[in-house]
This record gives C-alpha cells, sequence and structure tokens, in this order.
C-alpha cells in the first residue's frame, strides 16, 4: 500500500467513492452540503490538522464563487482517480444485481415480487378500501341530512 503525504494531494482533484459531507467557511460548521459518490469534491487548494475538533486532517477547497469549504480526510470515502470511484460504485450495483437474480431465480419472479412487495400492496389496497368507504359514509350523511 502506498503512503502519500498531505501536500503531494496540492492541486490534485479528490472524488467521492462514497457520499461524503462538506463544510463552508470552516471544519463542522453548519454550513453543511452533500457530495455524492462518483462526484468530483474539487481541487485541493490546501489541507489543515491544527484547530480541528478531533486533530484529523481536513482538505480545503476553493470553489468557483470563491468560497472556501471543508472535506474531512477518510481514505474510505475519498480518491484522487475518478474511474475507481465509478467502478466502486458499478462493482457494487453489479453484486446487487446478481444477488437480486439468483433470489429471483431461485423463488421464482412472482414469489419474488410478492415477497417484496407484497405488504406494501395490501396496505395501500386496505388504505385506499377505508378511504373509499369513508367517503360514501359521509356522502349518504350528508345526503340524509338535507332531506
Amino acid at each position: 500500500m502506498s503512503t502519500y503525504t498531505a501536500d503531494q494531494f496540492i492541486g490534485k482533484t479528490l472524488f467521492a467513492k462514497k457520499d461524503l459531507t462538506g463544510y463552508f467557511g470552516s471544519p463542522l460548521s453548519k454550513f453543511a452540503f452533500q457530495v455524492l459518490k462518483g462526484q468530483a469534491v474539487g481541487k485541493v487548494n490546501t489541507w489543515i490538522n491544527k484547530n480541528t475538533p478531533d486533530g484529523s486532517v481536513w482538505w480545503e477547497f476553493i470553489n468557483s464563487k470563491g468560497l472556501v469549504y471543508y472535506v474531512k480526510h477518510d481514505k474510505n470515502k475519498l480518491q484522487l482517480n475518478k474511474v475507481e470511484a465509478t467502478s466502486v460504485q458499478s462493482q457494487e450495483d453489479k453484486i446487487k444485481e446478481q444477488k437480486e437474480k439468483n433470489e429471483k431465480d431461485e423463488k421464482g419472479t412472482f414469489i419474488y415480487y410478492l415477497e417484496r412487495y407484497g405488504k406494501r400492496l395490501l396496505i395501500g389496497t386496505a388504505v385506499t378500501y377505508i378511504i373509499v368507504q369513508g367517503v360514501k359514509i359521509y356522502g349518504a350523511t350528508r345526503q340524509n341530512n338535507k332531506n
């Protein structure tokens, strides 16, 4: 495994391997935003680790409007190469799709979807029935009051 120093990242663009949180102004400020998996976090301006809330390394970026923002260093959430970030995502998607396909083949398509969506369908149907019955009763009551 390669070891890098923080100064080797200055001027490089970091990408999100997983969803992560960035902060405008200072680390852990109340002005937070999300960076989604596979997106560019930004080009590293500098790094800090003094006076940070937990003493960890934070990357500093400057956006196109000149606003400074920070992202906490996490080797599991950041990387230099976008291809790796997207391949991690697609590999996870492939595994999930293969599990679903295996489960569908094992159980059969009808049973698979019934187990997966049956409860929602049953609850939705029950709620719809109750609402329709309530509207009918309300309408009948209203009609009787007019007579």
